[in-house]
Parts: structure tokens; C-alpha cells; sequence
């Protein structure tokens, strides 16, 4: 190819990259990053760099021997310069992705302790007061302590907090269920009492007023046959 086509090609591509450049200093200066321009623009000038670097190489071939030393110090100059601003790119790049990592992190963790589901509070004396009241031959006595539970079996084995929980709800609810089926059995045995009594009663009267009526008849006759 004519050595002029090739520095006007490598001069119009050195255009492209300062005007990539403008643009990524732009982005960088804006309140709100777009971060994909700004990686597309940086993909846009790295490839230029390889073009560029192609182009110098094809250009030394075909430049004349006395002007080969002139043509690599100004293609190193350039090359060094456009180096360095890609590496302040990449690093500008890296902490952009660090700190959206970070702050994913910071969102994550602050969500799940915002929606941790802590396990029933169960007051210490309400336990104790139901292991005094209720306790089965069978069973043994749990304590809580509110950091570890352990039983007074055997073995000796320690529970996990949350295991007596568990099981002192449930047993909580099996009595408070067993306290509600006996009141409820009270009441009926009292409302059908009640009605037995009233019925009682309305048979009571309605055998007096028979007894009465009967008593009055035979007065009357007695007048009538004297």
C-alpha cells in the first residue's frame, strides 16, 4: 500500500481515538455515570490501539531508512501517551466496579437483617410456671436460660434454643387448647342443668295445679251430695 494512504489511514484513526478520549473525560464529569457508553467507547479505543499499532508497523516498512528513527520516536511518543490514559481508564473502571459491588453487599445484608424472622419471645417465669404446674411421668423437666436449654436426661444432651422454643410453644398451645375444651364442656353441662331444672319445675306446677283442681272437685261434689 502507498506510504501516504497509510499516514493519512493511521492519522484519520488517531481523530477517532482523541475524540473517543473527549468523550470518555465527558462521561466521567456527568452527575449520573452511563456506565455502558463508557465501557463501549473504552472496547472502541482499544481496538483502535491494535489498528494503530498494525498501521506503524506496515508504515516502517515502507518509510525509507533515514526517516525509520524519526517515525519510531513519534509512534513510541504517541503509543506511551495513549497507553497511560488506557491504564487510568481500567483503573477508573475497576474502582467503579468495586464500589457497585460494595454497595450490593451494603443493600444485601442491610435487607436480610431488616428480614430476619427471630423466634418467639417466651418469658423465663410463664415456663417455669407450667413445668411446676404440668409435668408428666415420662417427660423431663426442660429449663431455659435464654442462651441454651439443656434437659435433665440420661445422656445429658443440650437442646438449641430455638428446639425449646419450638416445643415450649407447642406445649403452651396444647394446654391453653385443653383449658378452652373444658370451659366449654362446663358451660354446656351448666346450660343443660339449667333447662333440666326449669323443666323440673314447670312439671312441679303442673302437677300441683292437677292436684289442686282434683282436691276442688271433690269438695264440690262433697257439697252437692250433702
Amino acid at each position: 500500500m502507498d506510504l501516504n494512504k497509510l499516514k493519512s489511514i493511521r492519522k484519520a484513526n488517531r481523530s477517532v481515538v482523541t475524540r473517543h478520549l473527549r468523550k470518555i473525560d465527558d462521561l466521567k464529569n456527568e452527575a449520573e455515570l452511563a456506565r455502558v457508553d463508557l465501557l463501549a467507547t473504552f472496547e472502541s479505543v482499544e481496538q483502535k490501539k491494535k489498528l494503530l499499532e498494525d498501521l506503524n508497523q506496515q508504515i516502517i516498512s515502507a518509510i525509507d531508512t533515514e526517516d525509520i528513527e524519526k517515525e519510531i520516536l513519534n509512534t513510541d511518543e504517541y503509543t506511551l501517551d495513549l497507553e497511560t490514559k488506557l491504564k487510568h481508564l481500567r483503573l477508573f473502571i475497576q474502582s467503579l466496579d468495586n464500589s457497585n459491588n460494595h454497595t450490593n453487599q451494603q443493600s444485601t445484608s442491610s435487607y436480610q437483617t431488616l428480614n430476619y424472622e427471630a423466634p418467639p419471645f417466651i418469658p423465663t417465669s410463664c415456663i417455669e410456671n407450667q413445668q411446676q404446674s404440668f409435668i408428666a411421668p415420662s417427660l423431663s423437666t426442660p429449663s431455659f436460660t435464654g442462651v441454651t436449654s439443656t434437659t435433665t436426661t440420661q445422656s445429658n444432651t443440650t437442646i438449641k434454643p430455638t428446639q425449646s422454643w419450638c416445643s415450649n410453644g407447642c406445649t403452651w398451645f396444647i394446654l391453653t387448647l385443653v383449658g378452652v375444651v373444658v370451659i366449654l364442656i362446663c358451660l354446656i353441662c351448666l346450660c343443660c342443668y339449667k333447662k333440666r331444672s326449669k323443666d323440673r319445675g314447670r312439671r312441679h306446677d303442673k302437677d300441683e295445679n292437677v292436684t289442686f283442681s282434683s282436691k276442688t272437685a271433690e269438695k264440690q261434689k262433697r257439697v252437692l251430695i250433702s
